[in-house]
This record gives structure tokens, sequence and C-alpha cells, in this order.
């Protein structure tokens, strides 16, 4: 793994439940840990749904290998966050996880 290439600041979260004043269920994102990644852009489009124009952004995040990252997670980085939709782990080292992420505005 080049270092070099992890230039960008993000923050892995998971969705935790907290109680509001009255006792109702909130669900909030919880910031776990920040890393240095690389957030490589992969493909963006827009598509047509319940009479509205929607935009996905998918992005591979590359971070050092850890072994607490769950696809329930997702990964903030720059103000926007990226739902984590697969976990890939090249050749099974355990040098750098690659987190194919997904936005939908």
């Amino acid at each position: 793994m080049n270092p070099g290439k992890l230039n960008r600041r993000v923050t892995l979260q998971r969705q935790t439940i907290t109680r509001d004043a009255v006792g109702q269920a909130k669900p909030v994102w919880t910031d776990v840990v920040t890393v240095w990644a690389a957030v490589l852009p992969l493909r963006g489009r827009e598509y047509f749904e319940s009479a509205r124009v929607n935009s996905e952004i998918t992005v591979c995040v590359i971070i050092r290998y850890r072994t607490d990252v769950k696809p329930s997670w997702r990964v903030v980085s720059g103000g926007n966050g990226y739902d984590i939709v697969e976990i890939i782990n090249p050749a099974d080292g355990k040098q750098e996880l690659q987190l194919m992420c997904k936005r939908v505005a």
C-alpha cells in the first residue's frame, strides 16, 4: 500500500439509538474513528423515481486495514455521508480495505 495516496480525512460512523425528551427511539449517527483515506469517485447517475429526479454517486474509499468496520456503518467525507455497500479486502491481505459506498441525494 502506498500511504501517499491516503490524502483525505474521513470519519467512520455507526448508527446508534438514543431517546428523545418523550422517550421515543431516535437513530443518530455516532463518530467511531477518523482516518486517512483515498476517496475515488467511480460513477454518478440521475434517475427518475416517484415523479422526481434523484442522483446517486458511487465512490471507493480506501483505508488502512481495520477489523471493526461493518457494512451498516457510513463514511463522511467533505460534509457528505456515504452508505457502505460492500467491504473488500484485496487479496485477503491485512494492508487495506476498499469500502464501496453510495450517496443518494
